[in-house]
């Protein structure tokens, strides 16, 4: 508290308002009661000077402001920072004196809006517990091709109780591991984060090839961070740099090592399996984590430095990620909604199917173009002349407003260094890349939508355009985790559904009052066995004591075999839930549960599914509501 008090009074006097003022500052000023220092000038001016005595305070003084009046919009005050209730945190001395603090300072809204994201006096109030002893104890999504990464930016935040100590004979505090499923040994690949023996927080990317890898280091993490709670923020951008932050602050990753000869850039393996767990990285051995941790994320973009220290000081994504999700499979592609412009229109003005050709004006116009492409057979010619523009739209709509999307695309001019916008249907010009080269480049632009198309053109004159193989993805949370109470599974409230599970070793723990739980899983056909309790809803012990389900709902996405049907039940009685729910016919149903009394007062219960026989199709997403009964 010294510290503190030290700065305060010492910039209160800098500023202070007196009736005399000192010219020549390489003499030792005298003061009365009253009087001090003007010109501008501060205490840092004085240099090693002998501070006077009188209402100036000497530097290795205290001084107790108890009901005072300081006033004077030039005051400068010094304290670093409170945190949440009863946490307090001070610069050192070297930045309060240069005025180079970080104001950590969050006002209480800032408080309530960490509280409502799971941090109430930086502690995690709706988190995961893991043991750190049991064997194989991990969390695990498996995301598919919504989550499958590639080489794309990556953003994932972690709040989590740092370790006080090493866990002990060379094992990691194994954070999160972004690739394959893990096996019984290790990861094969993929992107990994962890503590080191010896305090040392390691970025791991390893390429699928053998084990060429990189590692990424801040050394003394866990002597810096012991036994506080964080929130660690970890990814890499488009370009496959690596991104670290600790409570929203950037801090730099070394590479302190390349195991082989990686052939990846950066951090930006390719991450080419959608597979995600925390905690751990191998479905054997305890080196896991140890502690609380809840994860956020991931999400498929690189968030920039603001956005992270907005989220670290209120909780608070940015509101395209808020109200949106990820997801890796594209809205268009060069096969998908015709991004590659290979299938013609129906002719005349109508060059390109699923494109409307109509935002033309003046000398603008388009042609198909089949010698200067980038792939395929064909290409987009966009030409303004002298006094016009011109642009392609995807018929859509494709876009949702006040969400976020990357496009991709391949461009060239014809040497005049001309642009390639992405627009609304307003005109407003959202992104822009250039200035174009004589030769195909892929570029790429992020913007969040204003109407419900994509609009893609020159509105410079003078130009000439190639245009081919266009993609557009959402950007924003692959997964919504929602940590659920006695129920070992994390519903995704985004939009993909993507379940994860939670293995002994980890235990929610939460406020109390979640009392509701939803299991939702997308199954092929061939997922589910036609034998009585053999697939199960989760990863075993689906109904906790006291709990049962509530109602099934199914969308069939793809129609199963005619007369297949889906029963939901328990060991015993295969339709204990739900009966002969129809696969036939793709659509949404909803079935209440046949039961709603609770299994066991004492002990879990493992839900199935079964179907009634044999399947050659087939596709359907499921999810189970579950309920505690009191």
């Amino acid at each position: 508290m010294k510290k503190f008090l030290l700065f305060l009074v010492l910039a209160c006097a800098a500023v202070a308002q007196v009736q005399n003022s000192y010219t020549d500052l390489t003499d030792k000023p005298t003061t009365v009661a009253g009087q001090g220092v003007t010109n501008g000038a501060t205490i840092d001016s004085w240099g090693t000077k002998a501070v006077p005595t009188g209402t100036v305070i000497g530097t290795t003084d205290t001084q107790t402001l108890t009901n005072k009046d300081i006033s004077g919009a030039s005051n400068t005050y010094r304290q670093a920072t409170t945190s949440a209730i009863g946490a307090v945190e001070l610069a050192t001395d070297s930045e309060a004196l240069a005025g180079t603090d970080t104001a950590r300072v969050a006002p209480i809204s800032a408080m309530e809006g960490r509280a409502l994201h799971g941090d109430v006096t930086r502690a995690i109030r709706d988190t995961l517990y893991f043991d750190g002893a049991t064997v194989g104890q991990m969390v695990s999504f498996a995301g598919g091709a919504a989550a499958t990464l590639g080489t794309k930016a990556l953003t994932q935040s972690l709040w989590l109780d740092v370790p006080t100590a090493d866990k002990g004979g060379g094992a990691h505090y194994w954070l999160f591991t972004i690739g394959p499923a893990l096996t019984t040994t290790i990861e094969t690949y993929g992107l990994t984060a962890s503590i080191l023996d010896g305090g040392t927080l390691r970025l791991q990317p390893k390429e699928v090839a053998g084990s060429a890898s990189r590692n990424y280091d801040y050394i003394n993490f866990r002597q810096n961070y012991s036994g506080k709670t964080v929130l660690l923020t970890l990814g890499r951008d488009d370009a496959g740099t690596p991104l670290f932050y600790v409570n929203g602050q950037p801090l730099t990753l070394t590479l302190t090592a390349t195991n082989g000869t990686p052939t990846f850039t950066g951090a930006a393996v390719n991450l080419s399996e959608g597979n995600l767990s925390y905690g751990q990285r191998a479905t054997t051995g305890p080196s896991g984590f140890t502690g609380r941790m809840r994860p956020v994320g991931p999400i498929n973009r690189a968030w920039s430095a603001a956005e992270v220290l907005v989220y670290a000081q209120t909780g608070k994504m940015p509101a395209s990620d808020d109200i949106g999700t990820g997801n890796m499979v594209s809205i268009i592609s060069p096969s998908v909604l015709n991004g590659g412009f290979e299938t013609a229109g129906g002719g005349g003005a109508d060059i390109w199917a699923l494109w409307t050709e109509g935002s033309i004006s003046g000398t603008g116009a388009l042609a198909d173009e089949t010698t200067i492409i980038n792939s395929g057979s064909h290409a987009a010619k966009i030409i303004t002349g002298a006094g016009g523009t011109a642009r392609v739209r995807q018929s859509g709509p494709v876009l949702e407003i006040g969400k976020r999307y990357r496009v991709e695309f391949y461009a060239r001019d014809d040497g005049s260094s001309a642009s390639v916008t992405i627009s609304s249907d307003a005109g407003a010009i959202l992104a822009t890349a250039g200035p174009l080269t004589s030769s195909y480049v892929k570029y790429t632009l992020e913007a969040v939508a204003d109407n419900g198309a994509i609009t893609i053109g020159c509105v410079q004159n003078n130009k000439i355009v190639y245009l081919d193989d266009v993609t557009l993805t959402q950007l924003g949370p692959i997964i919504k985790p929602v940590i659920q109470s006695n129920v070992p599974a994390l519903w995704d409230a985004g939009a993909n559904h993507i379940t994860g599970f939670y293995t002994p070793g980890v235990t929610a723990v939460t406020d109390g009052r979640v009392q509701k739980a939803r299991i939702t899983r997308t199954l092929l056909h061939s997922d589910i066995s036609s034998t009585a309790a053999t697939t199960t809803v989760g990863a075993g012990n689906t109904l906790p004591p006291s709990w049962t389900v509530i109602d099934q709902q199914v969308r069939v996405i793809t129609a199963f075999d005619g007369g297949i049907t889906l029963d939901t039940g328990i060991t015993g009685t295969s339709n204990k839930f739900v009966s002969a729910r129809s696969l036939a016919t793709p659509g949404f149903f909803r079935d209440v549960a046949a039961s709603l009394v609770p299994e066991s007062a004492t002990a879990s219960t493992t839900v199935y599914w079964k179907k009634s026989g044999s399947t050659t199709q087939g596709q359907v997403e499921i999810a189970l509501t579950l309920e505690r009964a009191y």
